[in-house]
């Protein structure tokens, strides 16, 4: 998931990795993924970005 902070142009990432039969691809897109962009939503929320 991108995060992008600031105006500079300053771009992070957020990602989950590990073993492909703890994190078959479904559980990826269906729960994973998801959370990993509500995670990059609160953290602009706490930065003041949204």
């Amino acid at each position: 998931m991108p995060l992008g902070v600031g105006e500079g142009g300053l771009a992070f990432a957020l990602n989950c990795g590990g073993p492909a039969y703890m994190l078959p691809f479904e559980r990826l897109i269906d729960d994973i993924g998801p959370r990993l962009v509500q995670v990059a939503a609160a953290i602009r929320r706490q930065m003041g970005m949204e």
